[in-house]
């Protein structure tokens, strides 16, 4: 579709700051009242627009309920209204993996798979979604949701994977590791960037898609990894825990 105008906030975020497509970025943050998001989005006129914003730290959600659920579902709701009220095509709602219930074994899950979030930050998404595909039916404006798995980003979140090795080899904290033995489903910026973009190009893309490698890593490995580009002992490398599941997605093709 050429010459479409895409759309997005959260453009400061982990993923909204590494995208290779052209984009607007929005002014209006989450908590803004519709009247200033109504402004925005009569400005830029999009044809698709990416909701990228929320609140991801799995910790400051446990500790802030109310917030991480206002943020994460009531918000995004909120924006979806506005964008079909703009007769906005589509709107792109980025959810995560965090939908899923870890499995024991090894398993590829595609979209179908079992939703029992093991944190309330998954909560909040799986929560949005079901409100998001609720309020889509009486609307022109086509609803995505697009479930990430892992993120591996050059400006990693707080709270994220990335963020926490980051940290330890900065500050030379070399204590047990909760989770080494995990096992997860890795994805670049750059990798996913791509995806979404085909995503907002589309005609009719699918309603609910994983974006994921389909590759199983150990946890362990991006530690070896990480401490290996730090010249660091990767004996320095201890788990703190015997704790393994996967979180492994089965990549939707489109």
């Amino acid at each position: 579709m050429q010459g479409m105008t895409i759309a997005i906030n959260g453009s400061t975020g982990q993923i909204g700051s590494q995208l290779t497509f052209k984009h607007i970025s929005i002014d209006s943050r989450l908590e803004d009242p519709n009247k200033d998001i109504t402004k925005n989005f009569r400005e830029i006129k999009p044809d698709c627009f990416i909701h990228f914003a929320s609140m991801t730290d799995v910790k400051k959600c446990e500790n802030n309920k109310f917030l991480a659920n206002y943020l994460n579902n009531v918000c995004a709701v909120k924006f979806f209204k506005v964008a079909a009220e703009q007769k906005v095509d589509k709107f792109i709602f980025i959810s995560t993996s965090h939908v899923y219930q870890p499995t024991r074994s090894l398993k590829y899950l595609d979209v179908n798979a079992k939703k029992l979030p093991n944190s309330y930050y998954g909560v909040t998404k799986l929560r949005a979604e079901k409100n998001l595909i609720k309020t889509a039916k009486s609307t022109n404006t086509k609803l995505v949701i697009v479930r990430l798995f892992s993120v591996v980003s050059p400006l990693p979140r707080e709270g994220c994977l990335m963020h926490g090795i980051n940290r330890r080899i900065n500050e030379e904290d070399f204590s047990p590791i909760p989770g080494l033995n995990k096992v997860r489903d890795f994805i670049s910026t750059n990798d996913l960037s791509v995806k979404i973009n085909k995503l907002a190009m589309m005609g009719s893309p699918p309603a609910i898609v994983n974006i994921c490698s389909g590759k199983p890593e150990s946890v362990r490995t991006k530690f070896e990894e990480m401490f290996s580009k730090s010249n660091l002992n990767l004996n320095k490398i201890k788990e703190k825990d015997q704790i393994k599941d996967y979180l492994v997605g089965l990549p939707t093709k489109f």
